[in-house]
């Protein structure tokens, strides 16, 4: 738990959105998958980032949160793998990624690479909420828009 840190207690709802989080480190992982809860959102919770890839068809999440410095399979190539994934509605979830070693990932480049959004640790609880609040919102009106259209 020492990698996060502690809310304001104004965690925006989450409620109605699925959340993936792909996080090696157990007590982060365990953290963030109950404060989602707390908020609201049904959580996967995986620690690598193959298991992450399994979960994508699986139980098609609305957000992904992703460390970026996981064994075998880095955030970096998980990112590659979920931008190329042969379902067009998968290759869309918005992906939030989160490391310790920020100063090694430029947030532009994250961007460039197809990252909705970047957060170093230690996180801030409500930001990260908020930040998950946000894109799966335009998630879900972007599959509604997908759905009405012809």
């Amino acid at each position: 738990m020492s990698s996060e840190t502690a809310t304001t207690g104004s965690l925006p709802g989450l409620f109605g959105l699925h959340v993936l989080v792909i996080e090696d480190d157990e007590d982060a992982r365990q953290l963030l998958a109950e404060v989602f809860q707390f908020a609201g959102a049904t959580v996967t919770a995986c620690r690598d980032a193959y298991v992450g890839l399994g979960n994508l068809d699986e139980r098609r999440p609305d957000v992904i949160v992703c460390d970026l410095a996981l064994p075998r399979m880095d955030g970096l190539a998980f990112l590659r793998a979920l931008r190329g994934h042969p379902d067009p509605k998968t290759r869309r979830t918005p992906m939030i990624a989160v490391t310790a070693y920020y100063e090694l990932y430029s947030p532009n480049e994250l961007r460039a690479m197809g990252c909705d959004a970047y957060m170093a640790k230690p996180l801030n609880l409500d930001r990260i909420c908020a930040a998950v609040a946000k894109l799966g919102f335009l998630a879900a009106r972007h599959r509604e828009k997908y759905k009405a259209s012809p």
